[in-house]
């Protein structure tokens, strides 16, 4: 048989099987010894290079590349064992069974992060931390930890700073037997420690021996008032130091009757004409004080202990 006899016979075959499989025929060439190669089962062919046709619930697909049927079924969406056959051959077996002359090339990989890469952390818009060192997480752990200590140790010396200052700023409140022979100078000490420069004036007068108080201490005192943002807070400032007051002269061994402090502040009527206003006086007489723990003046309803004997209404608006 003449070479030509022999090519007609096999392109014979290859237009059958083609129309079987579903697949146009193209022109001879390249294909023919393909398919030649693919008929004869001991030929060294690889099978990598034909095109290819797979079956899934009695339907064929293809033809389609080695590759592309390898990604389908690497990515999952063939099964393994999906039924495949390469173009000129008629054995379907499970893809995973064909034995290939030499392995196919790998697919193109997706574009993307390495693993290297993947695995690190994401950036922060601000750079590392301090102490980070690039995000490891031992090294942040780390950072934090003394980030902690700096901020504990901060507010530690905060306070030692704040209980020196105030141990340093505490007036002194405190009268020897020489000072109480002289009440008023006496009690222009202790006023002067707890009003400073708002101390206006300070008397202290002794009540003639003829009544029931006799040789004690009528004490008047007249202050400036700080004036605040609000009329509540003005109101509580006047009575934290009216209670430092009353406490230094009633704990001062001073024989004291009654005490009375006027409080003074600027004050400006409905014409804009300006003047020192007495805005809130208040008296303790010593029937009271002796009744107070002033050892804890914080518990103690101070309200409902003095006599408000003058309250201005611009207070109270």
């Amino acid at each position: 048989m003449s070479r030509a006899s022999r090519l007609k016979g096999r392109r014979g075959c290859l237009v059958a099987t083609c129309k079987l499989s579903g697949h146009l025929w193209r022109n001879p060439g390249v294909a023919e010894f393909k398919f030649a190669a693919a008929m004869n089962p001991d030929s060294k062919t690889d099978l990598a290079s034909l095109l290819w046709f797979y079956s899934v619930n009695q339907a064929v697909t293809g033809p389609v590349s080695f590759q592309e049927l390898a990604s389908l079924v690497q990515s999952g969406t063939l099964p393994r064992d999906v039924l495949a056959v390469p173009e000129g051959r008629e054995d379907w077996k499970a893809f995973s069974q064909w034995q290939l002359a030499s392995p196919p090339p790998l697919p193109p990989a997706e574009s993307g992060p390495n693993k290297d890469e993947a695995a690190k952390p994401p950036a922060s818009r601000f750079g590392t931390f301090p102490g980070t060192k690039g995000g490891n997480a031992a090294e942040q752990q780390e950072g934090c930890k003394k980030g902690c200590f700096g901020c504990l140790g901060l507010i530690v010396v905060f306070m030692l700073l704040g209980m020196i200052l105030e141990t340093c700023s505490k007036p002194d409140l405190t009268l020897s037997d020489s000072e109480r022979q002289n009440p008023k100078e006496a009690v222009q000490k202790l006023m002067k420690a707890i009003y400073g420069s708002d101390l206006r004036e300070s008397e202290a007068h002794q009540i003639y021996e003829g009544s029931v108080a006799g040789g004690k201490l009528n004490v008047y005192v007249r202050v400036n008032a700080e004036t605040l943002l609000s009329n509540s807070s003005t109101i509580f400032d006047m009575d934290e130091k009216m209670k430092k007051a009353f406490k230094a002269l009633y704990e001062s061994g001073l024989p004291v009757w009654e005490v009375v402090i006027w409080n003074y502040a600027p004050l400006i009527d409905r014409y804009g004409k300006k003047s020192e206003e007495i805005v809130y006086k208040v008296g303790l007489h010593s029937r009271e004080a002796a009744q107070v723990e002033w050892s804890n003046p914080d518990s103690v309803s101070f309200e409902r202990v003095w006599e408000v004997k003058f309250l201005h209404p611009a207070l109270t608006r």
